[in-house]
Order: structure tokens, then sequence, then C-alpha cells
């Protein structure tokens, strides 16, 4: 089976009180980016009922008996899918010594989607509509040669995808000026990240994509599926990965800057496949 044997999908019986607050998780990491011992031996999956962001029933996950994880907030950690709670579950379970968030994304964006994005949606919408002023796809290079050959061919059938199936079309440009999008571009990216369009739990996934791209286009690729998760850490890290195989890679540097890009667009792709998946759960 795909999904690690000893994380038990437990019965909502099973569980104790949500009453009952687990340690560690409302605030798992200290200024060392260590969160505290772990202090529970199995985790657990489990339906529930009416108490996630739609008020529709959802899935929790708990460590060993206790109450249901909570987010940082301290509000029940209730997700819309039972993939997305068993990835969370997994998360928890592959903590060895102490908890390490940098090691947890699917729980922090989840923490983002319950804790954040309900009260912060518009000033998130606003970012990525500034993203969009600026996408990174359209700041292009004269020379080298070889560099701007690299990015047309990362960048440019993000560009005609978007121009073919939603008539948006973005300015490209090799000067340091800023190139001025059209607002009907604008306009359009709007309403594609609009409160109607997108649940809570795919808004925190778009302003993930979206930041850690520099990218809308890149983000909407993704969200499309029309980049895989590959295919976008590809064109994330054009310029990077040109630069890199001239002078190569600086241990310590070039390596984690690709591992966290690599980590946050998955998270991100992981969101908007299961939000296709279920269309009904408004993820």
């Amino acid at each position: 089976a795909w999904w690690p044997i000893h994380i038990r999908r437990a019965a909502a019986s099973d569980s104790a009180s949500e009453s009952h607050r687990v340690r560690g998780t409302t605030r798992l990491a200290d200024l060392s980016g260590l969160g505290p011992k772990r202090f529970y031996k199995e985790v657990s999956v489990a339906t529930t009922t009416g108490n996630n962001l739609e008020g529709q029933g959802g899935w929790t996950v708990h460590l060993d008996h206790r109450g249901a994880v909570k987010t940082p907030a301290g509000g029940i950690m209730c997700l819309p899918t039972e993939e997305l709670a068993l990835l969370i579950a997994q998360e928890f379970d592959e903590q060895i010594d102490r908890l390490r968030p940098a090691l947890m994304p699917m729980y922090r964006l989840a923490s983002t989607a319950l804790d954040l994005v309900p009260q912060y949606r518009q000033r998130m919408l606003q970012s990525i509509l500034r993203v969009a002023e600026t996408d990174t796809v359209c700041y292009r290079v004269d020379h080298p040669t070889s560099l701007a050959e690299a990015q047309k061919i990362q960048w440019d059938p993000i560009l005609e995808y978007l121009a073919s199936t939603y008539a948006m079309r973005f300015v490209t440009t090799t000067s340091l000026a800023p190139a001025q999008q059209p607002q009907a571009t604008l306009n359009k990216v709007e309403e594609l990240v609009s409160e109607g369009k997108m649940g809570s739990f795919s808004i925190a996934a778009m302003d993930l994509a979206t930041s850690t791209a520099k990218s809308v286009a890149i983000a909407l690729g993704l969200r499309d599926g029309f980049l895989s998760s590959d295919n976008g850490i590809k064109a994330t890290l054009c310029d990077e990965d040109y630069q890199t195989g001239i002078w190569g890679t600086v241990e310590g540097g070039h390596d984690i800057d690709r591992a966290e890009v690599s980590v946050r667009l998955s998270s991100a792709a992981v969101v908007f496949r299961l939000a296709e998946k279920y269309p009904d759960r408004n993820l």
C-alpha cells in the first residue's frame, strides 16, 4: 500500500475529546527551528463532522489517543480530504527525536489555509496580483544566447498555454524597465484566484507557489496541471540552473535553495491535485 502501515486509520470513536490540547502542535518550533521532543508513539487519522472551513465533515490527525492535532493558532486541524490527513499524519510519524517544522510542509500549508486565509484572504490576493505585475517569466535576457534560449524553452510554453486557455497575454521584456502588463491580463488573474473560484487551501497553495516561483504564470501552470512539480521547479530555477551549470553548485547554498523550492512547489501541487479530484470539497 502507498501509505505506511504504521499510520493507523482510527475510527472517530477512538479519539479523545477535542478539548484535550495536543502538546507541541500549537507552538511547533523555537528560535532554533526545532520543535519539542517527539512525545507520541502512534499517529492515526479519524473522521469528524462539521468542523472544517465549509462546515462539512472532514478528517483529523491524532497523536496516540490524544485529541486532534491543532494548528499554531490553536484551532482543530480539520482537513477536507483523507489523503491530506494521511500526508500530515505521515509527516508527524516521520519525526524522530524532535519535531522539525521544515520537514512538515503539508502541516504548515494546512495551517496557513485554516489560520491565515480566512483572516488575510484579500491581502494574499493582492500579493498574488503584485507578483503578476512583475512576473519572473516576463523578464528575459538578450545574451548570453544560451541563457536566452533556456528561458524561451522553459517559459514560452507556459505563456502560450495561458494565452490559449484564458486569453491571458503577458508582455515580456529584455529591458531593465518594468514591463507594463495589460489590464485585461491582471483582471483575468484576479478572476481566477477570486474567492468564488478557489477555496482556502487552494488560495494558500497559490500564495505559496507564487511567492516561491515569483511567478503567477508558473503557479497557474501548476494549479491547472499543465506543469508537473518537476517542470514547475525547472521553470522556477531556470536562471539558477544555468549559472550552476557553468560555475558549479555551492554546497550548503544552491542545493538548499533547490530543496526548499522543490518542497514548497510540490506541496502546493498536492493541494491543487486534491482540489481537482474533489471539486465538491471546495479546497
